[in-house]
């Protein structure tokens, strides 16, 4: 099979292990330059997650035997802890 010098190097087959290894380098590269496009820029940081209003505004209370959570806004009760000795 004769080319041309000004054929593509694609269109020729390549002979043997020196073939092989020109194809697999070839191959390795074009998958290292795929990566490289499809990566982003710039790395992306984690957004916080959202305060959950709940745990945000409650209210602490120390009572007789024990520990109430209550809601800053209402006073409802979100948590009660009973049966603590020394609060």
């Amino acid at each position: 099979m004769e080319t041309s010098r000004h054929s593509s190097r694609l269109a020729r087959t390549p002979h043997g292990w020196e073939g092989a290894v020109k194809l697999g380098a070839m191959c390795l590269a074009t998958a290292a330059a795929v990566v490289l496009l499809l990566a982003p820029v710039t790395p992306v940081a984690a957004q916080p997650p959202a305060p959950n209003p709940v745990f945000a505004k409650a209210v602490w209370v120390a009572v007789s035997e024990g520990v109430l959570k209550l809601l800053a806004a209402d006073g409802s009760l979100l948590l009660e802890i009973s049966g603590l000795k020394r609060v």
